[in-house]
C-alpha cells in the first residue's frame, strides 16, 4: 500500500492487521489438524495424548482473534471509523454495491478473473453502469503474460469470462469499457469519489461465500477523500498505458 495519504501510526496498525489475520488463518490450519489427528489416533491413549495439543492449539486461535479485534478496534478509533476492514463474506455485496452506485468512474484491479465471480450479474450491471456513461476500468493479469499450463488456464479464462462484457455492451459505447492485462498483484476498486477499498481480496476472482471454499481474505475500506485521491492516483499510474 502506498502510504501517502495515511498516517504512521494508521499505516502500521493497517500492517499489523494484515499480519494478524495471517496469524489467524496459520492457528486455524494448525488446529484442524490437531482436531483430525486426535479423531484420527488409533486407541484411546493415543487420543488422549492429542488433546493437550488440541487444547493449545485452539488457545492460540483464540488469542489471535482476540488481538485481531483489539487491533481493529484501534483502527476505528483512531480513524473515528472512517477506515474500517472489509470481511471476506463482505466483498460480493461491497462489489456490486460499487457497480450500482457509480456515475462516473470504477475501477476494479484483481490478480485474477473467473467466471464464477465476473459472472452473469456483475456483466450485466457493468454493461448497465456503460451505458448510462460510466467509465469502467479493469485491471487484471498476474501470471497470464508468462509461460506455462496454470498460467495459460488463468489466462484463457480471464479473457473467457472478459469477452462475456465484451458482448453485451454495445460496440458505439465499448470506448467507456477499459481492460488492461499486466503483472500485477494489486486489488482494490475505486467508487468516483465515493470509496475505495484495498487489501488481499480478488474482487473478480473469488465471491467469498461460505462454502466448501472459503478462505480468509479481507480488505481495508475508506470514503476519506484523501485516501480516495491517492489510489486515484495509483490507478492512474497503472492504466497510464492502457
Amino acid at each position: 500500500m502506498n502510504a501517502a495519504s495515511v498516517s504512521r501510526e494508521e499505516l502500521d496498525l493497517i500492517t499489523d492487521i494484515e499480519r494478524i489475520n495471517r496469524e489467524v488463518d496459520e492457528a486455524d490450519a494448525e488446529l484442524e489438524e490437531a482436531k483430525a489427528n486426535h479423531e484420527t489416533a488409533e486407541d484411546v491413549q493415543a487420543r488422549k495424548a492429542f488433546e493437550p495439543i488440541v487444547r493449545e492449539k485452539e488457545s492460540r486461535s483464540a488469542d489471535r482473534r482476540h488481538e485481531a479485534a483489539t487491533r481493529e478496534k484501534e483502527l476505528s478509533e483512531q480513524t473515528e471509523g472512517q477506515i474500517r476492514l472489509i470481511k471476506t463474506e463482505e466483498h460480493r455485496k461491497l462489489l456490486l454495491r460499487a457497480i450500482r452506485e457509480t456515475t462516473s468512474e470504477l475501477t476494479l484491479v484483481s490478480a485474477w478473473i473467473t467466471s464464477r465471480a465476473f459472472d452473469n450479474q456483475v456483466c450485466t450491471m457493468l454493461a448497465l453502469a456503460i451505458h448510462r456513461g460510466v467509465t469502467v476500468r479493469i485491471g487484471w493479469g498476474l501470471g497470464t503474460t508468462r509461460r506455462g499450463g496454470e498460467r495459460e488456464r488463468n489466462s484463457i479464462g480471464g479473457r473467457a469470462a472478459l469477452a462475456q462484457l465484451e458482448r453485451i455492451v454495445p460496440q458505439n459505447e465499448q470506448y467507456r469499457l477499459v481492460v488492461k492485462r499486466a503483472e500485477t498483484h494489486e486489488k482494490y476498486i475505486i467508487c468516483d469519489d465515493l470509496f475505495c477499498a484495498w487489501g488481499s481480496f480478488n474482487w473478480l476472482s473469488y465471491r467469498g461465500e461460505k462454502d466448501e471454499g472459503y478462505r480468509r481474505e479481507s480488505s481495508f475500506y475508506t470514503e476519506r477523500t484523501e485516501d480516495i485521491a491517492m489510489w486515484k492516483k495509483n490507478a492512474a499510474t497503472f492504466f497510464g498505458g492502457s
